[in-house]
């Protein structure tokens, strides 16, 4: 209970890298272990129950950990892929307003979501979400988070939506009561019957109340203006070196 509450203490200062903190409440539980080994109980195995040292590393071959890694690296393929230049030519394109401008994202990243998990989505599109903002003089933030709840709720759209519906599943058929209620194991659409109506009320949600409860900023558009203003100096520059160097060569051919 201590490290945990030292470590949602530490959590709570942004200065810190999160990896960091895990990485420091990781050694602490390893220090209290090896050096309070007498402190933590251990039933014996002859009860029919494993001790916590054969049980320490068995999260790692849950499937459902293994599936969620695996799809990091299949986002990562998509990443270093020119797919997204081609979502963003001919699907993001040039929104007409803000309306169309999360319609056009919202909805792709909902299915992304749903048949690839939604961690690895937010985290591949919000570079390319950020830059198309200053480009279409959008607020960032009226794109950004709604990016982040597409996501969650494409991700109870199907079982590898997200890593809890993956983790949840592996329990499920791990558990010997619960063929009463899922006799052939949680589906890969089994749960779509309740999320695909949920994430197309939440999209309806957002697009209604999003610019009324989302903190408007204009940044973007003051780096655009900026982005102008210097391709307009440079134009100028241009035009008085190639003006300067005409009326040298007519100097020198006269």
């Amino acid at each position: 209970l201590a490290v945990t509450i030292l470590m949602l203490l530490m959590l709570l200062e942004e200065s810190l890298n999160p990896a960091f903190v895990f990485m420091i409440v990781q050694s602490l539980i390893l220090v209290m272990y090896y050096t309070w080994e007498d402190c933590i109980p251990c039933v014996d195995d002859s009860e029919g129950v494993e001790c916590p040292e054969s049980r320490a590393l068995q999260g790692f071959s849950n499937s459902g950990v293994l599936t969620v890694g695996i799809l990091f690296v299949v986002a990562k393929g998509i990443e270093m892929s020119s797919v997204l230049k081609y979502f963003i030519k001919y699907v993001l394109r040039k929104p007409a307003n803000l309306l169309d401008a999360q319609a056009r994202l919202l909805f792709p990243v909902l299915a992304f979501s749903a048949f690839l998990n939604n961690t690895p989505v937010v985290a591949m599109m919000i570079p390319v979400i950020g830059n198309w903002a200053v480009q279409c003089r959008l607020n960032a933030s009226y794109l950004l988070m709604p990016l982040s709840y597409a996501a969650i709720m494409g991700g109870t759209c199907s079982l590898i939506g997200t890593s809890s519906n993956v983790i949840i599943s592996g329990l499920v058929d791990d558990d010997p009561y619960s063929v009463t209620y899922f006799p052939d194991g949680v589906g890969f659409f089994t749960i779509s019957i309740v999320g695909v109506p949920a994430a197309l009320a939440g999209l309806v949600y957002i697009f209604i109340f999003s610019r009324i409860l989302l903190p408007g900023d204009d940044r973007n558009e003051k780096k655009q203006d900026e982005v102008d203003g210097d391709e307009h100096i440079y134009e100028e520059f241009q035009d008085k070196e190639s003006r300067r160097g005409s009326q040298e060569e007519t100097g020198r051919g006269s």
